[in-house]
């Protein structure tokens, strides 16, 4: 047994780091506050590296690739109408402890048989409306036929069952507050909460819970211990994403919320792993919270912007990867390229809106232009490029453009094919009578019309009525 340092060699301990009280933090508060870490172990140059939890879990691997590691979640994805957006794997964001759990336990059951995903393995995690499923353990907007679902969760099962050959797995945690089918005792992906249809028809069967710690604690070392019985060898870091819950069902602030929930989070990680070798943390979470500046966000104050997310990457490959020292370098001097690229993003996005409510909207479509030009240049800044177009959009629209708009919005809806996009770009074919176009539209909107989107049904009708008029089409 290790003997325990006495108090005085913990007093010497304390005086002699430079890291270990408050008077040398502040100047590593600026810029990007940079924690000190010891890492328990080092994860070799070009490895595999598997990364489940939030969307946290996209930045990170989304940098990693750019530095010769292979990202199995990379090759993750979907058809165009099937994305929630531009990130195909945001449908498998895994946010929760036992969101996580589910989807490793899942994928360890059918790995462990014959790594053929059947439709009894579907079941559970299937709800059945109108003859069309959700999966519920995902935030897909639309159901599927049963047999696309069971195609998807084969695609899903194929890539995540990586975790169990991969020399490192990455977790992200990002909430607490989860609601559980207590028919099944399953806990449902909150992202279908808010389709109107399935929560009045789940409404009665989902229990809000605030997960407590022990709770927390039991489905993250269910899902490590599940990973290492398959994979014995990896190396797991986990961390807390520092991108704040966007709602909360306590009845609590927002702030209060969030931050109860991440520090909760934050102590789960510390116990699981306490004395475990294979296990590390990184503070992601501190990294951006305690870092003075607000160029560390989105303008939405709760995503964290591209240049902050490679400042996080580049100290958690220092710390914990190996990498080609070449390759560190172009990745940290691109850490200022995307930061001047966000700033002038940011900056016109800003002056865009405010040029749009002052209807001077020349200035409000060169605001426009200026943020697309960056957000192509910087791919990773979050929904960049849509965002842009929605301002160039209403700019277009303003001086009623419809050959101009035309083009903006088909790059739109390749960028994410919803409903109101399908509608937007009919109502534009209709203007430049181009009807058969308008039909197509018509028929693409219908098939992505969620159930509870009243104003965009009746949109669908009147649209259809114009094209009748127009073409002569029989009532």
């Amino acid at each position: 047994m290790t003997d325990k340092p006495t108090l005085e060699q913990l007093w010497a301990q304390m005086r002699a780091s430079e890291v270990s009280n408050w008077d040398g933090v502040s100047p590593r508060l600026y810029d990007q506050c940079a924690p000190s870490i010891r890492p328990r172990f080092k994860v070799p140059a070009r490895s595999s590296v598997f990364t489940i939890g939030s969307c946290f879990a996209r930045n990170i691997e989304e940098n990693l690739g750019q530095l010769g590691y292979d990202l199995p979640m990379l090759k993750f994805d979907l058809p165009a109408e099937e994305k929630i957006n531009s990130r195909a794997a945001n449908i498998v964001n895994k946010y929760t402890p036992p969101a996580i759990y589910q989807e490793v336990k899942w994928c360890y059951d059918i790995a462990k048989r014959d790594g053929i995903v059947n439709w009894a393995d579907c079941e559970a995690i299937a709800f059945e409306k109108d003859g069309m499923y959700y999966d519920t353990a995902t935030h897909g907007r639309y159901p599927l036929s049963k047999e696309r679902m069971l195609e998807r969760r084969q695609h899903i099962f194929d890539v995540f069952k990586t975790m169990f050959q991969t020399d490192c797995v990455v977790i992200t945690l990002g909430l607490t507050e989860v609601f559980r089918d207590v028919e099944r005792d399953l806990y449902v992906s909150n992202a279908l909460v808010a389709i109107g249809p399935l929560r009045r028809a789940l409404g009665e069967r989902l229990e809000f819970v605030d997960l407590d710690f022990e709770t927390s604690l039991g489905f993250v070392r269910g899902a490590l211990d599940l990973i290492w019985d398959m994979n014995p060898d990896a190396r797991i870091l986990i961390t807390v994403s520092p991108v704040s819950a966007k709602a909360t069902f306590s009845g609590d602030d927002i702030i209060l919320a969030s931050i109860r929930s991440k520090a909760l989070l934050h102590t789960v990680i510390t116990e699981v792993i306490r004395n475990e070798p294979r296990a590390g943390y990184f503070p992601g979470f501190e990294r951006i919270m305690l870092t003075r500046s607000w160029d560390v966000f989105a303008p939405d104050l709760r995503h964290v912007s591209d240049f902050a997310v490679k400042g996080v990457v580049a100290q958690l490959v220092q710390t914990y990867f190996e990498v080609d020292a070449t390759q560190r370098q172009d990745f940290e001097a691109n850490i200022a390229s995307a930061h001047d690229a966000e700033v002038i993003f940011n900056t016109n996005l800003v002056e865009g809106t405010a040029a749009l409510e002052a209807e001077d909207f020349e200035t409000a479509e060169a605001c426009g232009q200026t943020a697309l030009e960056q957000a192509i240049r910087n791919r990773d800044i979050n929904n960049g490029e849509l965002r842009a177009l929605r301002i160039i959009d209403a700019a277009i629209t303003a001086r009623a453009d419809w050959v101009a708009r035309d083009v903006v919005l088909t790059r739109m809806i390749e960028l994410r094919p919803h409903c109101v996009a399908w509608i937007k770009l009919a109502y534009n074919n209709y203007r430049l009578q181009r009807y058969d176009q308008l039909k197509s539209n018509i028929d693409m909107a219908k098939e992505t019309l969620p159930d509870d989107h009243p104003s965009a049904a009746a949109q669908i009708e009147k649209l259809t009525e114009y094209w009748k008029n127009a073409t002569g089409a029989a009532h």
